[in-house]
């Protein structure tokens, strides 16, 4: 198969395969990327193998690869082909939705190499309109890239005349085809589709350059001389495969050697890790110094972490000086192993300088109290004897609070009273040691006992301080109790009144859920000792809600996106019968002239609005639906009412009668004539003639005549597609036509 990028050029019976290079442009103009090159870069080396093997035959060309009709299967793009890149998908795909959203119809598009059973490209596309069973309000676009054919048709309910089938053929799709713009062409039919519907793209469409358009060119070579292209293509082949095979293989070198490590060099590591090992020794050597000095000046008891500390530092210093050893030994390290060993070393360092620096800021601080300990001594008896004081007050608080709460309201501050006094007393006895400790001149231990006492004064302050706060808190969680069973009591209501629709999108034991909540509030509600236990039953009630609401929460975003919609609706029934209202005007006017397709789409129009409304409170978002098909239908109705209006003019039947004569499609000035056709196209003669108002627009079965009895209104037929050539093929819309009622055109690019 060759690749579907690939262009042939024909040299009599040879032909050269370029592979074109594209520029993208369109939607946010992309341009194409190697991560998007990267897989067609694999399949453009196995190609260049395969088109040497090709090369080196008498006959250059391949064999197109023929597919059998596609099924869409949801999607709006089948490329078989590998026509577009990831980006260009994405492109396509975008302008797809926008026509689809901004005007109803949807543009189906499929890529291929050549179309197959059939290998008709009309019929092929027939085909895939049948199997896939495309219904109304689409347009399909079947791009064979290999064969270089199109086809675009349109359903017959896409308001689009044959002119403007014709104009989107030839000014939207062709030119980018002609250039290899694939994503351009869809692009291109999306945008002519929306433009011919009265809309518009955000986007641009694509276009390639690069890729050029030459066409075959080249002469029959029949003399008999040495021809020299088969050999340049052959030894031009054979150094394109060479310098492939050397940057596949030199990328592919380069993707496995691991990426350059970030950070620091070996150098910086190696001068770092030998500066702390320094900085480490010496700090345990003088810790070990430190040490002494402090057991004697503060006893065991009190440097037993500073030792802990110093044993620790040790067993880190001596591991670092190993690794140290291994970097220094005779051995060939790889440059993986120095870094990981390197860096241990600084990790080794840094944590057991931490911990001495921890121990040695404490006792800074210890020596420094020592060198204070008369007044720190005189400030903490004064805490002591203030703090003292309080005990009783708070005990007293405590009874209070005992009469009207329950004892499991209490139980976290129940024991603060009775701990406070015990460390009250050890407080005082270190007091007491300190004191001693500074008349014997034992200014070390002095400093031990003063700050046991700080932190014992500040423990008893914290214990009574809880206290205070307990009544005020006790008393703050009655006051929302209320609240909070209000809250709760609006869950279960709204629990209770889901519909069984809405109850389906809850979990399965929204039902459990509830139960408990109800149990919750009925035990705060009680009076009992639930009520007596302010936060415990505030607690047990806003665990409840939480849950409840967890369980609500699908339900509740159900019901806010159903009032949107309904929110939705009323604009949508309001625009809906604005255009029923306005097609049914333009309509009844014009009604001699006005066909059974305008008519039969504004009875759809109207079916669907009655839906819309009888569905509105019970189900917005289907009938939100029914609203739009509705306006859309409606527009169809006017767009066909005003096509069958034109065509009773240009057709003839406006010159009704000898007053009025049509020459050259030019109406001559005849009041007469005028009022007497105003009165046909008004329906108010159209009584008095057997044929009455043609059925105007196009149809799968050509139009109707559309003349009154025996007065020449003339009978217009489908016009004919014929138009111009692409490429030497043909196209046409109208003369030839899919079935289903759809009309298309096609041919070569």
């Amino acid at each position: 198969m060759i690749p579907t990028k690939f262009r042939r050029y024909s040299a009599g019976t040879y032909t050269l395969l370029l592979y074109p290079v594209h520029r993208v442009r369109g939607y946010g103009e992309q341009v194409r990327s190697s991560k998007d090159r990267s897989p067609r870069g694999r399949r453009f080396l196995l190609s260049a193998i395969g088109a040497l093997g090709i090369a080196a035959s008498v006959s250059f060309a391949a064999p197109a690869w023929a597919e059998d009709p596609v099924e869409f299967g949801g999607a709006d793009i089948v490329d078989t082909a590998n026509a577009l890149s990831g980006t260009e998908t994405s492109q396509v795909q975008s302008a797809i939705d926008e026509l689809q959203q901004k005007t109803g119809t949807t543009l189906l598009v499929a890529y291929i190499d050549t179309p197959t059973s059939p290998s008709d490209i009309e019929d092929w596309s027939n085909e895939v309109v049948d199997s896939n069973g495309l219904g109304t309000g689409n347009a399909l676009l079947v791009v064979a890239v290999e064969a270089r054919q199109y086809w675009f048709s349109a359903d017959s309910s896409v308001e689009l005349s044959d002119t403007q089938l014709q104009d989107i053929e030839s000014d939207d799709i062709v030119p980018y085809l002609a250039d290899d713009d694939w994503a351009g062409a869809a692009i291109g039919a999306a945008t002519g589709i929306a433009s011919g519907l009265g809309s518009s793209l955000s986007g641009s469409t694509g276009s390639s350059t690069g890729s050029g358009t030459g066409s075959d060119t080249g002469s029959d070579g029949g003399s008999g001389g040495f021809n020299l292209l088969p050999t340049v293509l052959i030894l031009g082949g054979f150094a394109a495969l060479i310098v492939i095979i050397v940057v596949s293989v030199s990328r592919r070198r380069r993707r496995t050697q691991p990426d350059a490590v970030a950070g620091p060099s070996q150098r910086d590591l190696d001068l770092q890790s030998g500066k702390l090992l320094v900085e480490l020794d010496d700090a345990v050597k003088t810790s070990e110094q430190e040490l002494g000095f402090a057991v004697a000046e503060f006893g065991e008891q009190q440097t037993a972490a500073f030792s802990a500390a110093l044993t620790s530092a040790r067993g880190k210093l001596r591991e670092a000086f190993r690794l140290k050893q291994q970097l220094d030994d005779a051995h060939a390290d790889t440059d993986q192993q120095k870094r990981e060993w390197t860096t241990q070393i600084i990790a080794l360092c840094e944590s057991a300088d931490a911990e001495l620096d921890a121990q040695t800021d404490a006792f800074d601080k210890l020596r420094e109290l020592g060198r204070n300990a008369p007044a720190a001594l005189t400030a903490v008896t004064g805490d002591l004897e203030r703090t003292t004081a309080r005990i009783d007050a708070s005990e007293a608080q405590l009874t209070v609070l005992a009469a009207r709460y329950a004892p499991s309201a209490l139980e976290p501050v129940a024991q603060n009273v009775a701990q406070a006094r015990k460390l009250v007393g050890f407080a005082t006895a270190e007091s007491s040691r300190a004191a001693a400790s500074l008349r014997s001149g034992a200014a070390g231990e002095a400093a031990v006992a003063v700050r046991n006492a700080q932190q014992s004064v500040a423990q008893v302050g914290q214990l009574l301080d809880t206290v205070d706060r307990t009544g005020p808190d006790l008393e703050a969680a009655t006051g929302k109790l209320d609240d909070a069973a209000r809250e709760l009591t609006s869950d279960l209501d709204e629990s209770a009144a889901l519909t069984p629709a809405a109850k389906a999108l809850t979990p399965p034991e929204l039902d459990a859920l509830v139960a408990d909540a109800r149990k919750t509030l009925a035990a705060a509600g009680s009076g009992g000792d639930a009520r007596r236990d302010p936060v415990a039953a505030l607690t047990a009630m806003v665990a409840a809600e939480a849950r409840v609401d967890a369980a609500l929460a699908p339900a509740r975003e159900n019901a806010k996106r159903i009032e949107r919609a309904r929110a939705t609706l009323e604009r949508a029934i309001a625009g809906a019968r604005s255009q029923i209202d306005t097609a049914n005007d333009f309509i009844t006017t014009r009604r001699g002239s006005v066909g059974d397709g305008a008519r039969t789409r504004l009875a759809e129009a109207q079916r669907h609005l009655d839906q819309a409304i009888s569905l509105g409170f019970n189900d917005p978002e289907a009938a939100i639906a029914d609203a739009q098909a509705a306006s859309s239908l409606a527009v169809s109705a006017l767009n066909f009412a005003k096509t069958d209006v034109g065509d009773f003019w240009t057709s003839g039947s406006g010159g009704y009668g000898s007053g009025s004569s049509w020459s050259g499609g030019s109406r001559s000035n005849s009041s007469s004539g005028d009022d007497v056709a105003g009165a046909v196209l008004g329906g108010i003669i159209g009584g008095l003639f057997s044929g009455g108002g043609s059925g105007g627009g196009y149809r799968s079965s050509g139009r109707s005549s559309g003349g009154f009895g025996g007065f020449s209104g003339g009978s217009s037929s489908r016009r004919s597609g014929g138009g111009g050539s692409f490429g030497g093929g043909s196209r046409s819309f109208g003369g030839s036509r899919s079935g289903g009622g759809r009309r298309g055109g096609g041919g070569r690019f």
